[in-house]
């Protein structure tokens, strides 16, 4: 969290650890032509910091050897406002009304490369990244980072490759910093992200979720290779589910109480136990003997499973009641007879837990067959909607049933003043330009183009909040302010 003096971080030699390695390997895998992608590392859940720490923590700080964002030579860039094209980001979303902090790829990203400047303390560095609190640095070459998650910050043991959100990065601030050179480290990548309140989530969630459903309407070809990669992704799952069912299925029945279960007369399953009845009259002082017990054909397995111990031995191997002229071998003799009895009691157990064990095993592959099944057929249906998207007639977002409105000059709009032309800065949902902009009242107000709806989107100048949509002919207010609504990181 930040101090005084600003953001204490620790940097040491082996931040990078294999599970990130390992991650940027998958991102480089993936071909969404659609949204750029990412996986999440951690979710952070404010309210449950917020338990932990009254003053909450507010900064989540990652850091990774610059050598493994980018494959541009950091220190020989110029040192007046440089900047660095990286291949992957760590930076926050949200989803499902959670903050999420991850490793994002899929498209062009660059960020600003600062100098760190040494401080009196040795090892200690200070630096700026515009947007955040000044970072307090110290490098240890030696010794391994040790991460430990704090309080209210959960670690995302799935790992699972997907879109990142349109509004991945907004609460993000990061850059490469890079050391003196006579101090012999090597640059690195800082992240720094603001952990939002759940308030803030929320709004930025339902931003999040508007500016989907915007972008979605507009462009019918992505959404159908979305929903095309996400069926095959889930099929590929459930086939993978199914094959590692089969596999434990196919093992249960290949264990000996499984063969013998399937064919006991191929396949006969034998148990033995050595015992001991003592009789002092007896040389030894008893007997030892080994009592057995044999299921070898499918009836003796089955009128096992159904008597019981006891009523197999006397009515199947028509074991009766034992009798002997002796009281000693009449001890021995019922001795051998309860221990036969007390072992196919244990065999018939063993039978009888394995079929259970199978049975459910087979109930768990029948029901993952299903679920592959309809799997299937919903890949196929996504697959059908995808080519007949793409075979659609490509003359403009109108063909697809979509309404599309081309930017006015600024000479065309009326009603709002005198407004001039502004630097564009806001992303379209596409993620292909930017927003057209304009500047009124004096510089007190923005406007920018909704082309999906015609009409002008205002903006305070001062703090970004919503002011309502506006007819570009008229200047006459078509809708009123969403207070969810704010463009304040693109001002």
């Amino acid at each position: 969290t930040p101090g005084a003096g600003g953001l204490a971080v620790s940097i040491s030699a082996s931040e990078l650890s294999a599970a990130i390695a390992g991650i940027i390997a998958k991102l480089k895998k993936v071909n969404l032509k659609f949204t750029p992608f990412g996986v999440v590392l951690s979710s952070l859940i404010p309210s449950e910091i917020a338990k932990d720490d009254p003053n909450m923590m507010s900064k989540i700080v990652t850091s990774l050897p610059a050598d493994d964002i980018t494959e541009s030579p950091v220190s020989s860039l110029p040192l007046d406002k440089a900047t660095v094209n990286v291949n992957v980001r760590v930076v926050d979303d949200v989803k499902d009304e959670r903050q999420n902090i991850s490793v994002v790829s899929g498209v062009p990203m660059s960020v600003p490369v600062v100098d760190a400047k040494p401080t009196e303390r040795p090892g200690v560095f200070t630096a700026s990244i515009p947007g955040a609190p000044v970072l307090n640095i110290s490098v240890n070459n030696s010794t391994p980072a040790v991460q430990t998650l704090s309080p209210g910050v959960t670690n995302n043991t799935d790992k699972d490759v997907r879109p990142a959100g349109f509004t991945q990065g907004g609460n993000t601030r990061d850059a490469v910093i890079r050391f003196p050179k006579d101090s012999g480290h090597n640059a690195v990548y800082v992240s720094v992200s603001d952990v939002l309140s759940p308030d803030q989530v929320k709004q930025r969630q339902d931003e999040e979720n508007r500016r989907q459903q915007e972008w979605d309407a507009t462009h019918p070809v992505e959404v159908a290779e979305r929903e095309y990669e996400n069926a095959r992704a889930e099929l590929e799952a459930e086939n993978k589910n199914v094959h590692s069912l089969q596999v434990a299925l196919d093992g249960l029945k290949n264990t000996a109480e499984g063969l013998a279960l399937s064919d006991a007369g191929r396949h006969p399953l034998t148990s033995s136990e050595s015992r001991f009845v003592a009789v002092p009259g007896y040389s030894g002082g008893g007997v030892h003997f080994d009592a057995t017990a044999t299921v070898d054909s499918r009836d003796r397995l089955n009128s096992l499973l159904s008597l019981g111990g006891a009523a197999y031995v006397n009515n199947v191997l028509e074991l009766g009641e034992v009798s002997a002229p002796t009281e000693d071998g009449l001890k021995v003799g019922n001795a051998i007879k309860n221990a036969m009895i007390e072992v196919y009691d244990k065999l018939r157990q063993r039978l009888i837990t394995r079929q259970n064990e199978i049975n459910h095993a087979q109930v768990s592959l029948n029901t993952a067959i299903e679920s592959r099944n309809k799997k299937e057929e919903k890949k196929r249906s996504a697959e059908n909607k995808l080519n007949e998207e793409r075979n659609k007639p490509r003359k403009g977002t109108k063909d697809y049933g979509h309404d599309y409105h081309p930017a006015p000059e600024t000479e065309e709009i009326k009603g709002l003043g005198d407004i001039k032309k502004g630097i564009p800065k806001t992303p379209k949902q596409n993620g292909g330009g930017k927003r057209k902009r304009w500047i009124g009242d004096k510089g007190r107000k923005i406007y920018e183009w909704d082309s999906q709806h015609g009409e002008l989107e205002g903006y305070r100048a001062s703090d970004g909040q919503h002011l309502g949509s506006f007819d570009p002919k008229t200047g006459k207010q078509l809708k009123g302010p969403d207070p969810k609504r704010n463009i304040k990181k693109y001002l």
